[in-house]
């Protein structure tokens, strides 16, 4: 038996069910509950370094082929260098895009290994000044 305090929360009606929409109760009006998508905090939107390294992996499948000629990995290397130049450090960080760069120094000429130690070397010196004025240590990149 339901009591008046019962009836007046609506104790006894049934619930809705979550696919059913106020328009009329079609279920595709609208997505169910479950498959609503809500932003995450920790989803992170993509920047232009993603789309950096998405295309610099493209030139890294084809750089690593044993096919290549000489000629080609050249043309390659060249290709990828002018598409990291600047943006080393934050590229070597990123877990799937470390290969790109070891590539860039496998592959490169001596000008391109110079550029990427140049790039590695500078950003290491700001974040440490006193490595940079030869204070401390054996003076080496990786400490």
């Amino acid at each position: 038996m339901v009591s008046n305090k019962q009836k007046a929360h609506g104790a006894g009606k049934k619930r809705k069910s979550p696919t059913a929409c106020s328009s009329g109760g079609k279920k595709n009006a609208s997505k169910s509950f479950k498959t609503q998508h809500y932003p995450s905090k920790f989803e992170k939107t993509p920047t232009d370094l993603d789309a950096i390294v998405a295309s610099s992996k493209v030139i890294w499948n084809k750089l690593r082929l044993h096919s290549n000629t000489p000629a080609q990995t050249r043309a390659l290397v060249a290709e990828l260098m002018d598409l990291i130049r600047g943006r080393i450090r934050p590229i070597a960080l990123k877990h799937d895009a470390a290969r790109v760069v070891q590539a860039a120094v496998q592959f490169g000429t001596l000008e391109d290994r110079r550029t990427i130690v140049a790039e590695l070397a500078a950003t290491e010196k700001e974040k440490d000044p006193k490595k940079g004025k030869g204070g401390g240590g054996s003076g080496g990149m990786l400490e």
